[in-house]
């Protein structure tokens, strides 16, 4: 069956997308870019044609009205196939052919959406705010032969898992399709001219609204992603010497999907960068192998005391003992007072008025210093050598430079009950479908002067690296 001459009709510059299978297809892009309306109509074609189960779902439903359903009841009025469906309170089957929509809200049916069996086609609208946890729960249930997923968003954020995982990867299961207003044939004039207007008032606003263009940064993020890309070969860019003697950031994971993450920092310049996943059976084997790039680097190492890193600084000392050395290390306990309380660190606040923790503490020094560096990179604003930080692309992988940069711009401000600062909790990272940022932490204890009364004080290249 075609759709009715004189009636709603495709959009053709979406012709070649629908015409290619995947198992799962991404169209996304900015607002007034026909991605809902061209979905629902291609379905149901697709539904008159063949026998379907179409699992409907987005985000947030709390009434029927709230998805699809509404979009897809107006398309079946408009291409005149009225006769053709049966539209209940909470299903629209095709009389024809048997085929059936039923929708979902992820947040609160879940579990019922993973327990749904013989899906043909999965549309997730709004898939903006999908996390990898739903994903990953979700995904498997879509295994029938022939059957995929359909995701329609809008960008939002660069660090978003959606942009991040479906439409940067490459990944070869993935097809992925940017369209907007400008490939919208059925756009009325009245919205091109809304368009326009916002065009000429605010540029950046009509990139994310209308071109799909995601922001880099999120406004609540302690450190911006546009901060962290001046850092990179900032060195370079300042044309100074940043090396000198090695501090090592190892933030300490066993089982599950949790990861080992390890930066050396020579100097203030970071030049490695590495995460690894590792049995609950393997700490000292996780241990060994970060003593061992210690030894290399002739390196000091600072380590999160958190859960299963507690027993790392044993296992140093084990070390130092067995391979006769005295290599320097120092345990990070995220949830102690910040050092040095009682100093000032904005105007008349102090470091204990103002932090809730030494992580909230450790973030925010390392959030000042990449600041300090992005004004002297981009805005020609000189500072003191040693506040300068930059990551060298030539001694570490690009990916996980990129994957770092991601982890360190994520993470938003928090306030505790005390109305003090702090990094946002694990937990609310995971909320909000973020997994723990542990190559950040590696690289924040990799940078941080906290602790200097514990670790060593040493001249190198003619520099004072004041730890």
């Amino acid at each position: 069956m075609s759709v009715p001459k004189n009636k709603l009709t495709l959009n053709p510059n979406l012709k070649e997308f629908w015409s290619k299978y995947y198992p799962i297809k991404c169209l996304y892009g900015g607002r007034d870019s026909s991605k809902t309306k061209d979905t629902a109509i291609w379905l149901l074609v697709q539904s008159m044609n063949y026998r379907l189960r179409i699992m409907c779902v987005r985000q947030f439903q709390n009434r029927i009205e709230q998805s699809v359903y509404t979009e897809l009841k107006w398309v079946i009025d408009q291409l005149g196939v009225q006769q053709l469906f049966k539209i209940t309170n909470n299903k629209i089957i095709c009389t024809k052919t048997g085929s059936e929509f039923f929708f979902y809200g992820i947040k609160r049916n879940l579990t019922d959406i993973k327990g749904t069996a013989d899906i043909d086609i999965l549309w997730i609208e709004e898939g903006e705010d999908l996390t990898q946890e739903q994903f990953d729960l979700i995904e498997p249930t879509i295994r029938k032969d022939g059957s995929f997923i359909i995701i329609l968003f809008n960008p939002k954020l660069q660090t978003d898992y959606i942009w991040q995982d479906l439409v940067l990867s490459g990944r070869e299961d993935v097809q992925t399709r940017l369209i907007n207003y400008n490939e919208n044939v059925f756009l009325s004039e009245k919205s091109k001219k809304r368009i326009e207007q916002l065009k000429t008032r605010d540029y950046e606003a009509y990139e994310h609204i209308y071109l799909g263009v995601p922001k880099k940064d999120d406004k609540l993020a302690i450190i911006k992603r546009v901060w962290l890309n001046a850092i990179v070969d900032a060195h370079k860019k300042l044309n100074v010497d940043l090396r000198g003697y090695a501090q090592i950031g190892y933030d300490v994971a066993d089982a599950g999907d949790d990861k080992n993450a390890v930066c050396i920092v020579e100097g203030t310049l970071l030049t490695y960068i590495e995460e690894w996943k590792a049995k609950e059976d393997e700490l000292v084997e996780s241990s060994l192998k970060v003593y061992q790039l210690a030894y290399r680097k002739k390196a000091q190492t600072i380590y999160d005391t958190n859960g299963v890193g507690a027993g790392t600084g044993s296992n140093y000392k084990r070390f130092n003992k067995e391979y006769n050395q005295n290599l320097t290390f120092v345990g990070f306990n995220s949830a102690s007072s910040p050092v040095a309380p009682k100093s000032f660190y904005e105007g008349d606040i102090t470091n204990e008025q103002y932090f809730e923790n030494l992580k909230a503490q450790a973030w925010w020094e390392f959030r000042d210093r990449v600041i300090d560096t992005y004004n002297f990179v981009v805005n020609d604003i000189p500072c003191d050598i040693d506040r300068i930080v930059a990551i060298d692309s030539s001694t570490t992988n690009i990916a996980i430079i990129e994957k770092l940069i991601t982890e360190l711009s994520t993470p938003r401000m928090a306030q505790s009950a005390r109305l003090k600062n702090m990094v946002e909790k694990k937990k609310d990272l995971e909320a909000r479908g973020v997994k723990s940022p542990n190559l950040a932490d590696a690289c924040v204890m990799a940078f941080t002067r906290l602790l200097s009364d514990k670790l060593i004080v040493r001249k190198s290249e003619g520099k004072l690296i004041n730890y």
